[in-house]
């Protein structure tokens, strides 16, 4: 429990943490999404790996969204961002998305 960082932000920040389900509130995408058949977490910490994983769900266009160009603004607009990966993630099962990002 003492790894996550929320106590932290609310040390520096005041702002008491809210629940926020699987996601950290830092790294966007990071939390799970619902595949066809069960759960997956995904975590892009790097820009490379963004560009990766848009590449293999088939959405190259999320790259040049000014949105979701760095993780600043990834984090900021999250509210727009994760139900467009949910939308993606259901149409294929956990397994064959995991060969998929491995291999990206």
């Amino acid at each position: 429990a003492l790894l996550e960082n929320a106590m932290a932000r609310f040390l520096n920040t005041g702002v008491v943490p809210r629940r926020i389900g699987s996601r950290h509130p830092l790294v966007p995408p990071f939390q799970a999404f619902q595949t066809a058949d069960e759960a997956l977490v995904v975590c892009c910490d790097t820009e490379p790996q963004w560009q990766a994983m848009c590449r293999v769900i088939g959405r190259a266009d999320l790259i040049e969204d000014a949105r979701f160009a760095h993780n600043n603004t990834r984090t900021a607009n999250h509210a727009a961002l994760e139900p467009i990966l949910a939308a993606e993630f259901p149409k294929r099962g956990r397994d064959a998305w995991l060969a998929l990002l491995q291999a990206a």
